[in-house]
């Protein structure tokens, strides 16, 4: 039920503890006022919370509730089996092969 931006957005706030909506907005090239109705939805859903920053009283940094770590657990499981679903015809070097080019186009 998530949208491939909303799973990505919760990846990000997943994998960097207290990253702040201005620099998801950065890495997921989105404008700020759009990355603050990605977050204000992701927090109505009750997987991401706004934790205030004790040095700034104007900052929000981003963390996974409970309930986002699991879907994101969940995400993570379904994305690996479509993952192998694909690769299932490939060799290991072939595999290889396609990620490392992969990862060359996304760079």
């Amino acid at each position: 039920g998530l949208s491939p931006a909303r799973v990505t957005a919760l990846s990000i706030v997943a994998s960097q503890p207290d990253i702040n909506q201005a620099s998801l907005a950065r890495q997921l090239g989105i404008s700020g006022p759009t990355a603050l109705k990605l977050v204000d939805a992701l927090e109505e859903a009750g997987l991401v919370r706004r934790l205030h920053v004790a040095s700034d009283r104007r900052r929000y940094a981003l963390a996974l509730t409970s309930s986002g770590s699991d879907r994101m657990d969940q995400a993570r499981t379904q994305l690996d089996a479509y993952e192998r679903r694909l690769s299932q015809a490939l060799s290991a070097d072939e595999r290889q092969q396609l990620i490392q080019l992969l990862e060359r186009i996304a760079r």
